[in-house]
């Protein structure tokens, strides 16, 4: 995985030197991003933008990153691409996706027995 120029942007002569441009979005109320995206050479990147150096920003930025790992976001995020591809009328294709993606997690997954022989004793 590429980390795809960290910050975007470095701030630069505006009317709040601390303001940062955005890539991504234009909607003010949008203190951080972070945009992961597959080029057409297959390579995996990732864009992080932040609105300023502020200390909310921060926090803020925090709150997101301490999400990506979570499962309930996983869930909800396959829930929206799910729902994307019911409406484009493209089911065989998330049929396709979930598929990859479970082999991708059966290989990931150590395989333990039920019971453990010493649980039996």
């Amino acid at each position: 995985m590429n980390i795809f120029k960290w910050f975007q942007t470095t701030p630069n002569q505006q009317e709040n030197p601390d303001q940062l441009d955005s890539k991504w979005h234009n909607d003010d109320s949008i203190d951080a991003a972070i945009i992961y995206y597959v080029q057409k050479d297959g390579e995996t990147c990732v864009d992080i933008e932040i609105s300023d150096y502020e200390d909310d920003t921060i926090d803020n930025f925090y709150r997101l990153l301490t999400t990506i790992g979570n499962d309930e976001v996983f869930i909800e995020t396959l829930e929206i691409v799910k729902q994307g591809f019911l409406d484009a009328e493209r089911e065989d294709l998330f049929i396709k996706l979930t598929k990859q993606l479970s082999l991708e997690f059966i290989q990931k997954s150590e395989e333990e027995p039920c019971l453990k022989p010493s649980d039996v004793l």
